[in-house]
Protein backbone atom coordinates (compact mmCIF):
# COMPACT_ATOMS: atom_id res chain seq x y z
CA UNK A 1 0.00 0.00 0.00
CA UNK A 2 1.27 3.45 -0.86
CA UNK A 3 0.93 6.33 1.53
CA UNK A 4 0.65 10.00 0.65
CA UNK A 5 3.36 12.38 1.81
CA UNK A 6 2.32 14.50 4.78
CA UNK A 7 2.17 17.71 2.75
CA UNK A 8 -0.24 16.11 0.26
CA UNK A 9 -2.47 14.92 3.09
CA UNK A 10 -2.52 18.51 4.35
CA UNK A 11 -3.49 19.74 0.89
CA UNK A 12 -6.31 17.21 0.70
CA UNK A 13 -7.58 18.25 4.13
CA UNK A 14 -7.53 21.88 3.07
CA UNK A 15 -9.41 21.05 -0.14
CA UNK A 16 -12.02 19.11 1.85
CA UNK A 17 -12.45 22.06 4.21
CA UNK A 18 -12.95 24.43 1.26
CA UNK A 19 -15.42 22.00 -0.36
CA UNK A 20 -17.40 21.60 2.86
CA UNK A 21 -17.73 25.36 3.21
CA UNK A 22 -19.15 25.85 -0.29
CA UNK A 23 -22.87 26.46 -0.61
CA UNK A 24 -24.80 23.23 -1.16
CA UNK A 25 -26.23 24.47 -4.47
CA UNK A 26 -22.69 25.05 -5.76
CA UNK A 27 -21.57 21.57 -4.67
CA UNK A 28 -24.65 19.98 -6.28
CA UNK A 29 -23.93 21.79 -9.53
CA UNK A 30 -20.43 20.27 -9.58
CA UNK A 31 -21.68 16.78 -8.66
CA UNK A 32 -24.30 16.93 -11.43
CA UNK A 33 -21.60 17.93 -13.93
CA UNK A 34 -19.42 15.00 -12.83
CA UNK A 35 -22.38 12.61 -13.17
CA UNK A 36 -23.02 13.93 -16.66
CA UNK A 37 -19.37 13.42 -17.61
CA UNK A 38 -19.39 9.87 -16.23
CA UNK A 39 -22.51 9.06 -18.26
CA UNK A 40 -21.09 10.62 -21.42
CA UNK A 41 -17.81 8.72 -21.07
CA UNK A 42 -19.06 5.47 -19.54
CA UNK A 43 -17.63 3.22 -22.24
CA UNK A 44 -14.16 4.77 -22.08
CA UNK A 45 -14.20 4.57 -18.29
CA UNK A 46 -15.33 0.94 -18.43
CA UNK A 47 -12.63 -0.03 -20.92
CA UNK A 48 -9.96 1.70 -18.87
CA UNK A 49 -10.96 -0.22 -15.76
CA UNK A 50 -11.31 -3.51 -17.69
CA UNK A 51 -7.73 -3.23 -18.98
CA UNK A 52 -6.47 -3.46 -15.40
CA UNK A 53 -9.02 -5.93 -14.08
CA UNK A 54 -10.01 -9.54 -14.52
CA UNK A 55 -13.69 -8.58 -14.61
CA UNK A 56 -15.69 -8.24 -17.81
CA UNK A 57 -16.58 -4.84 -19.22
CA UNK A 58 -20.28 -5.60 -18.70
CA UNK A 59 -19.75 -6.37 -15.03
CA UNK A 60 -17.71 -3.20 -14.53
CA UNK A 61 -20.27 -1.08 -16.36
CA UNK A 62 -23.19 -2.36 -14.31
CA UNK A 63 -21.48 -2.52 -10.93
CA UNK A 64 -19.07 0.42 -10.99
CA UNK A 65 -19.86 2.98 -13.69
CA UNK A 66 -23.65 3.17 -14.01
CA UNK A 67 -24.21 3.57 -10.23
CA UNK A 68 -21.96 6.64 -10.30
CA UNK A 69 -24.08 8.23 -13.00
CA UNK A 70 -27.42 7.65 -11.26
Amino acid sequence: MQYLPKDEVGNLRQAQFIWANQDISHRLKIVRKIRSLIAANCYQITQSIAENSERSAGEILTSEVIPLAE
